[in-house]
Parts: structure tokens; sequence; C-alpha cells
């Protein structure tokens, strides 16, 4: 997937989306002129009768516009400022969703987290909220927020129970690339620009039920000469007029809402697809949909002003129809697996599952008999591989820069089995799963990375703040952590971090407190403390803290040449035989892209302050220089074929440092 070129698309999306709420008003400005200077001509507050010339108002025309245009502006303003203040949470609940917690949800709904967080950690986007639509029993489901990190995930009780953890997956893997295709904040936009103009229509209700008092009066009604019941029949026609009007205005919102999502809907299907490697998956749920008696209807009264969002259309109206904001499910079963409409392909497939869910259920019970722990699976196992596990056999392919740079934006997981993960004590791997403990871990790990001679010990300030059992919890860590190789800590800390995402606001901004102070007595200069504030605290503190996005100031290389001579002679540097070959081999990467020259930076002459610097200037340069640095970072690292554990951590960190992330999965641990 084109992660540049999604997001690219996302912004023309909302021009589009611009354009036609712009096209929009104007239709309604001058459809309410029109029909407002009719009726007033009809009860004789025009008299002018010359033919068009009683349209020649501009006092008129200038207080209806000015009139209509703040309406329905206030009215989006209002929705999207209540929008962005409470984000996806608000529409979760206002669709009626109950939030998962983990440790508290039962079996089928633990099953929804761990395939969200599965999603999360390999795309290397925190962990969102995930909120379960217990009176829904169709399937179907949704993704809304304005940021990636203050996004959440919602999925109707039909979906859990009635889809395979395939096709579940499937789903959740479609709502994940509107999370990364930039989709969720033009989908709660779009809600915002629907209430602006339905406004119009409860601006007309309002006014035809204060006509009608003054209507009410015999005298005058139907005529053009009495004052006030003439000036009552104005408004109830106004009032009308504005009903239709609005009605009419929620047939453009009907066309704005198709126009702009069903495309992005194709491209979520065949993202769904390269995320999870297995189009069954996605394929089998939308073949339950069109075959369950419930389909994707969603009963909340607020579903239509939200239909756009859905993984398939909610409601089922005659407008709906018309304009609809989702490709026929046949379409789509058909660009992703056509085999699925084929009727029999489709049974087949259905009794595989039900085989499949027997063997399980069979295997469940013959583990319980044999004692087997009823917490379930290690998620640390799980994701990065037991003893029958090893890296892929292709591994040579995968670690080529094609493939890493194309997994920016992606889920893709091929390649997240870890050997050297197998060996983690329990109370460790235990800990990275706990939102309460793994902050703890954490910092133990930050004080072990930084003294490379495995002999860490609790700073003095830090031992004086903890009580006795904390205090044998970090020495425990410690311990555990002096007796091994370093070249699995970053991946520890990527799993830790999972959980400290799901733990209170005021336990992170803590941690990231307590964090920051022991960075700061390595003076700067320790480099696994720079990994783990770049890698560890930024993506933390991005999600605690709403910033804007930084100002797009650098479009090409010239005006950053410099801050590209630090980063690439930096990770070339990481070379222990030959770092200037590796930086030249990244220096040609992009050589044509370049306006001036590079210069290759001695290692004594390229402190990390040089390069915390160079990465707060490069979150200022648009996505395709970003893309192109990286470009020539992958290259440097890999010049020499193989990807050191120093080398991952140099990717992980400048590309969580610059706002673009290379998926933990896209790199291989352990070399």
């Amino acid at each position: 997937m084109d992660f540049f070129g999604a997001q690219d698309k996302a912004r023309s999306n909302t021009i589009r989306l611009l354009l036609l709420y712009a096209f929009s008003i104007v239709c309604i400005v001058f459809v309410l002129y029109i029909s407002t200077v009719l009726i007033l001509w009809h009860t004789g507050y025009i008299y002018e009768s010359r033919g068009i010339a009683i349209f020649l108002q501009p006092e008129l025309f200038i207080v209806i516009a000015m009139m209509c245009i703040t309406v329905i502006l206030t009215g989006s303003l209002v929705r999207i400022l209540q929008l962005k203040k409470f984000g996806g949470t608000y529409i979760a609940e206002t669709l009626g969703g109950t939030k998962l917690v983990p440790g508290e949800a039962s079996a089928k709904d633990s099953k929804v987290l761990n395939i969200v967080e599965e999603m999360a950690i390999a795309s290397g986007t925190p962990v969102p909220e995930v909120y379960i639509l217990e009176n829904e029993p169709g399937i179907n489901a949704f993704a809304a927020g304005f940021t990636t990190d203050k996004a959440v995930i919602g999925i109707t009780r039909g979906a859990v129970d009635k889809l395979s953890r395939d096709e579940l997956q499937g789903v959740v893997a479609h709502e994940f690339s509107h999370i990364l295709n930039g989709d969720m904040a033009m989908n709660l936009r779009m809600v915002g620009v629907l209430n602006g103009i339905l406004m119009i229509y409860v601006i007309g209700s309002i006014v035809i039920r204060f006509a009608f008092p003054s209507s009410g009066h015999r005298h005058g009604m139907g005529g053009r000469g009495g004052g006030r019941g003439r000036l009552g029949m104005a408004i109830f026609l106004i009032g009308l007029m504005l009903i239709v009007i609005g009605f009419v205005g929620m047939l453009l919102a009907q066309m704005i809402q198709a126009a702009v999502s069903r495309q992005r809907e194709f491209l979520a299907d065949s993202s769904a697809v390269q995320f999870t490697r297995n189009p069954d998956g996605i394929a089998g749920a939308l073949q339950k949909i069109h075959r369950d008696i419930d389909g994707s209807f969603i009963h909340e009264g607020h579903s239509s002003e939200m239909n756009h969002m859905f993984f398939n259309k909610g409601t089922s109206s005659f407008l709906d129809r018309m304009f609809s904001t989702h490709p026929p499910l046949s379409d789509r079963i058909r660009a992703i697996s056509p085999r699925y409409l084929d009727p029999s392909y489709a049974e087949e497939q259905r009794k595989k599952e039900q085989r499949r869910e027997q063997l399980k259920e069979e295997n469940a019970a013959a583990s319980a008999q044999k004692g087997s722990s009823a917490r379930g699976g290690n998620s640390l196992t799980d994701f990065f591989g037991a003893e029958d596990h090893a890296l892929p056999e292709a591994l040579d392919q995968v670690l080529q820069p094609a493939v890493i740079l194309a997994a920016i934006g992606s889920g893709d997981q091929g390649v997240l089995k870890n050997p050297v993960l197998k060996n983690f004590p329990t109370f460790v791997s235990e800990s990275a799963q706990s939102p309460e403990r793994a902050g703890n871990l954490l910092t133990s790990l930050l004080i072990a990375g930084n003294d490379p001679d495995g002999t860490a010990v609790l700073p003095e300030w830090f031992a004086d703040s903890l009580t006795d059992e904390q205090t044998e919890t970090h020495k425990k860590f410690l311990s555990a952590f002096n007796q091994r190789e370093r070249n699995w800590f970053l991946p520890l800390a990527e799993e830790a971090l999972v959980s400290v995402q799901q733990a209170g606001a005021d336990s992170r901004e803590h941690l990231c407190s307590q964090w920051e102070r022991l960075m700061r007595e390595s003076d700067g200069t320790d480099f696994f403390a720079f990994v783990f504030e770049m890698a560890i605290i930024t993506p933390l503190q991005k999600q605690l803290r709403s910033e804007p996005e930084e100002e797009i100031v650098h479009y090409t290389f010239r005006t950053l040449l410099r801050e590209t001579s630090i980063l690439l002679s930096a990770v070339a540097n990481a070379s222990e035989t030959r770092p200037r070959e590796a930086w030249e081999s990244g220096y040609d990467s992009i050589r044509e892209y370049l306006t001036g020259s590079l210069d290759y930076i001695e290692d004594q002459d390229n402190p990390l302050s040089n390069v915390r610097k160079a990465i707060l200037e490069f979150r200022k340069a648009a996505e395709p220089v970003k893309m192109y640095l990286l470009t020539a970072l992958v290259h440097t690292i890999l010049y020499e074929k193989a990807l050191t554990t120093t080398g991952r951590e140099w990717l992980r960190s400048i590309s969580e440092g610059i706002a673009c992330p290379i998926p933990p999965a896209a790199l291989p641990s352990g070399q």
C-alpha cells in the first residue's frame, strides 16, 4: 500500500468534500432567495410586477445569503467542535456502544481486543479503544476519531457472534485502513456538514410553529391586503419553503455522502487484504452480511447521519438506496475474491469454518484436561513466535528497501515471528501485557538499556521514591534484563507500550515525567535513551496531548540538506566496517531528488543533540520528502544485507520522530 499516496488521496477527498459543501450552500441560497421573492410578491410585500425584474432585489439577496450561510456554517461548526472535543468516543456512545476493558471482557470480546491489538502493533499506531454495540444483531463496524491517537473502533454484537476470527480480522483491518488513510477526520467533518444543512429543515419547522398563531386570524388570511393575515401567511409559507429546501438539502447531503464515500470503501477493502494477506477473511464477512437476516442494519436512530462511517451501510431507506454510501456487496466481493459469488464455493467455505470451530473446541477441551492455563495465550509468544517458529524462510526477500518502505501505513504482520523473545520469564511477559505493570517494566528497561555492561542498578533518587514492594519489582526486572542481550529490548518496549497506552492519563503523564528525568541523567548521550525517547515516549505523548499538526514548511530537500546529512551520517556510522560506503549507498538512492550536495559527518562530530534537532526539523517536511529520507536511511542500513539491532533501532526512532513510523512488523529483530 502506498501510504503517502493514500494521504494525498485523503487530502484531495477533503477538498472534494469542501467543494461539494460550497456548491450545496450556493444552491440552497439561490433556491431560498427565489422562493422568498415569490412568496413576498404573492403576499403583496413586493409590488414590482414586471417579469424577471421582481428578482432584482440585491438588499434582500444579501440578507438571505448572509442568514443562510450563517445558519449552515454555525450548525456545521458547532457539530464539528462537539465531535472534535469528544471524538470517536462520542460517536461510539451515541450509537449505543459499550467500551471493552481488557481483563474484564468475555472470551469472545477478548478475541476482538486481541485482533485490534494485533493490527495496532503491526501498523505502529496507538491501540484504539474498542466499543461493542450490544443491541445491534447486524454485522457492522466503524472507526471514528480526528487523529490516530484518538481513534476508537466500534463493532456490533452481531459481527462478534457471527464472524469467524479471520472474517473479524478482515473487518477490523478495513477499519484500520480508514484510520491510516486519514478517512476518519473527513467522516466526522461530513457529519458536521450534514448537520449544518439539516439546520435549514429544523428552522423551517420552528418558523411554521411560530406562524400558526399569527395565521390563525381569519381576517386577511387568504388575501393580499390584510396586514396581520398577510404577515402570517408569508411566515407560514416561508417556513414551509424552508422545510422543502431543507429536504432538498438532505438530498444534496446524501449525494455528498455517496460521492465521497464509495471509492474509499473499495480502497479500504483492498488495504484490508494487504494487511491480513487473506482475501477470504473480508470476502467471507461481506458474504455473511449478504445472506444474514439482519444484514448490516443499525437500529440506533443516529445511524443515518453516520451511514458513511460504517463497514457497510447501516440503513435502508429510499434515499439510502438512491444515494448509497457503499458499493453493492456483490461488487465489493467481486473486487476481492470473485469465487465467493459462487454459491457452491461459499457453502464449502461455510462448512470448513464449522469444522475449524469444532476442532478448536475439541482442542480447547483437550488442553483444559491437561491443565492448561486458563489465562490463554501469551501475546509475546503469539506475536513473535514459540519454539517451533522461526523468521520467514525468505528473510532476504523481506529485507529489501522496497518491502520495508511499502509497509509504512500498512498492517503487514508477515515478519513478526521473532525467536529471540521466546525465552522471556513469565513475569516479564505477563507484565508487558498488563496496563498496571507495563509502565514499571518500561522504566526498568530504560535503566537497563542505559548500562551496556549489564550491571544496571536503580538510581538513588528513584529508589527513594519507591515503596519496598515497588523496589523489589524493579530489581527483579533489572536482574532479568541484565542477563540478556539488548537485541530484544526495543521489541519488548514496543509490546509494553501497547499496554501502557491503555492505562489512565495521570499514570501515563507520571511515567513520561519519570522517563524524561532518567534520560536527563544520561546527559542526552546514551543511544538507548534516545531510542526510547523517539520510539516510546514520542507516540505516548502524542496520545496524551492534542497538539496541532506541524505546519509544513519544507517541500523539497533544498532547505534540509544539513539535516539530511546529519541523519544519513548518523545511520551510516552504525556500520562497524564500512560506514562511508553505507552512506554512499543511501546518498545514491535519493541523489536525483536533491537540489544540492550532502556531506558525510564523522561519528565524533555528529552528537545525538544534532540528530534530535534534525528530526524536529523533518517533522515540518512534506510527506514525499519524508518518504525519500526514509528511502535513503533504509538503503544505508541494508547496505551490508543485514538488519542489525542498532539499524532497526535507528529506523524505528527516526521514523517515529518525523511522524512517519515504519511498523515494527516490517523490521524483524534478533539479528
